[in-house]
């Protein structure tokens, strides 16, 4: 996750700081998700997602933004009788 987050603070000129005080998320947060003393909360990730405008999957590392997916779904409704 913290990778992704260096990617967006250089790509949107930005400091973990300013991030920081923005977000309301403590700088000693950051710092221990940095060093890997601890990992983010869903509402932290969120906080985060929101303020650089991209997805809490994409943030936390679940989905590859060079990758489409192309899947086809298929729903049946069965009659009860």
């Amino acid at each position: 996750m913290y990778k992704r987050f260096e990617l967006l603070l250089e790509k949107n000129k930005v400091t973990a700081a300013e991030v920081s005080r923005r977000t309301g998320i403590l700088k000693s947060t950051l710092s221990k998700w940095k060093y890997g003393i601890s990992t983010p909360k869903m509402d932290k990730l969120k906080l985060i997602a929101d303020f650089f405008h991209v997805s809490v999957e994409w943030l936390a590392g679940y989905d590859n933004p060079n990758e489409t997916f192309e899947y086809q779904v298929e729903i049946s409704f069965v009659d009860k009788v």
